[in-house]
C-alpha cells in the first residue's frame, strides 16, 4: 500500500514543525542559567551566578533558588547576591530558607538581600531578617551553663499544621544552640555534665508541644500567614509540668504589581519559625526564676 503524496507531504510538514519547534524550546534557556545548572567547579557557578545577576534571564531566579543548596559556601553567598541584584521579591521565602546557614558570609548576605528585596517589611510583624543570622555552630561552653534542654514530642494541634512537625522540631532545636547559660541537652551526657545535673549545678528540662494556630491572614499589598504554638516546659528526670508557653507571629512577604503569589509552604515554614523564637525568645530569664542563683 503506498502512501498518498498530500500525507507524506502532511506529515514531513508535522515533523518540520516538530524539529522547530523544539529547537526553539532548547534554545529559551540562557547560556546562563544553563553553566549554573551543570557547573562543577566553584569559580565556574560564582562566575554564572553573577553572571545572571547582571542579565537577568528567563528562569534566572529559579536557577538560583536551587543554586542555594550548593555544597560550597562562597557559592551559596554569591547566588544570594545575584538574587538581591535581580531585585525580584519573589526570592524572598527561598533567601529566608537560608537565614541559618553554618557559614557566617552566607548568612550576612541573606540578612542583606532580605533587607534590600523587601524594605517595607514590618520588624515588629514579620519574620525578623535580624534574627535569620543567628549563628547555628556556636560551640558550648560547658562551665558556663546552668540549663540543659531536649526536645519532646511535638505534636500539631492545627490541622493546617500536621504536615509541619520537622519544622517545629528543628526550629525548637535551633532556638536552644547560641544560649550562654542554656545548651540542647546532648544525647549522651558527658560524664562532667551528668554529675553536675546531679548535684543541681545544672537543671535539666524538655519542651513539649506544637502549632495551635495556622491561618492565612489578609494584608495589603501582602501575602501572610499567622502562626501560634503553645509549648509546656517540662523539668526531667521526673517529667513534671512546670511551666507553659506560648508565642505568635505573621509571616509576609510584599506582593509586586504582577507578582506570583508565593508557596503557601514557604510562608507557613516561616511564620511557625518566628513563633516559636518569639516563645522561646526569654526562655533564659524564665528558667532563672525558677532556679535562681
Amino acid at each position: 500500500m503506498t502512501t498518498p503524496p498530500c500525507m507524506f507531504v502532511a506529515f514531513l510538514t508535522l515533523l518540520a514543525a516538530a524539529i522547530v519547534g523544539g529547537s526553539a524550546v532548547a534554545q529559551d534557556v540562557s547560556p546562563t542559567v544553563q553553566a549554573l545548572r551543570s557547573c562543577r567547579r566553584a569559580r565556574a557557578c560564582i562566575g554564572a551566578a553573577s553572571a545572571i545577576g547582571r542579565t537577568r534571564p528567563q528562569g534566572g531566579r529559579e536557577a538560583l533558588e536551587a543554586a542555594l543548596d550548593n555544597h560550597n559556601p562562597r557559592v551559596r553567598a554569591a547566588v544570594v547576591g545575584a538574587l538581591a541584584a535581580l531585585g525580584d521579591a519573589r526570592a524572598v521565602t527561598a533567601l529566608q530558607a537560608r537565614g541559618h546557614d553554618r557559614d557566617r558570609h552566607v548568612r550576612e548576605a541573606v540578612f542583606s538581600a532580605v533587607r534590600e528585596l523587601s524594605p517595607g517589611e514590618s520588624p515588629g510583624t514579620a519574620v525578623s531578617v535580624d534574627d535569620l543570622t543567628a549563628p547555628t555552630d556556636a560551640t558550648v561552653n560547658w562551665r558556663h551553663v546552668r540549663y540543659v534542654m531536649g526536645v519532646g514530642p511535638v505534636v500539631n494541634q492545627a490541622r493546617e499544621a500536621a504536615g509541619f512537625v520537622p519544622v517545629v522540631r528543628a526550629a525548637m532545636e535551633q532556638e536552644l544552640r547560641g544560649r550562654p547559660e542554656l545548651a540542647p541537652r546532648p544525647e549522651d551526657l558527658p560524664a562532667g555534665l551528668a554529675a553536675r545535673i546531679r548535684r543541681g549545678a545544672v537543671h535539666a528540662f524538655s519542651l513539649e508541644g506544637g502549632v495551635t494556630s495556622l491561618r492565612a491572614v489578609e494584608l495589603p499589598a501582602a501575602a501572610a500567614v499567622r502562626a501560634e504554638v503553645s509549648l509546656l516546659l517540662m523539668s526531667e528526670p521526673t517529667h513534671t509540668m512546670v511551666g507553659a508557653i506560648t508565642g505568635a507571629a505573621t509571616a509576609q512577604v510584599p506582593l509586586m504589581p504582577g507578582a506570583t503569589m508565593p508557596t503557601d509552604d514557604g510562608l507557613r515554614t516561616h511564620a511557625i519559625q518566628a513563633a516559636v523564637r518569639s516563645a522561646l525568645a526569654h526562655i533564659e530569664r524564665e528558667l532563672a526564676t525558677m532556679h535562681p542563683r
